[in-house]
C-alpha cells in the first residue's frame, strides 16, 4: 500500500531523532503540486510539521510523483 503525501508528513516527527532535530537550524517548506504545502521546524529535541504555506528558509517545490 502506497503512503499518501499527508501520511508521509504526519510521520516525519517520529522519524527524526532528538539529535537530528537539535542539528536543524532552518525551517523547511515542501510545496507539493496538487497536494498542499508542509512546513518543518525544529523545536528543541523535536521537529514540528504543520500543513502551511508560511515562509521558510528553504522551499522545495515538486510534484506528488517525485
Amino acid at each position: 500500500m502506497t503512503m499518501s503525501i499527508r501520511e508521509f508528513f504526519e510521520q516525519v516527527p517520529q522519524r527524526v531523532s532528538a539529535e537530528q532535530a537539535r542539528s536543524l537550524d532552518a525551517t523547511y517548506r515542501f510545496d507539493i503540486e496538487g497536494a498542499g504545502s508542509w512546513r518543518l521546524e525544529a523545536q528543541g529535541d523535536r521537529v514540528v510539521v504543520t500543513e502551511s504555506d508560511a515562509p521558510a528558509d528553504c522551499v522545495v517545490k515538486t510534484d506528488e510523483a517525485t
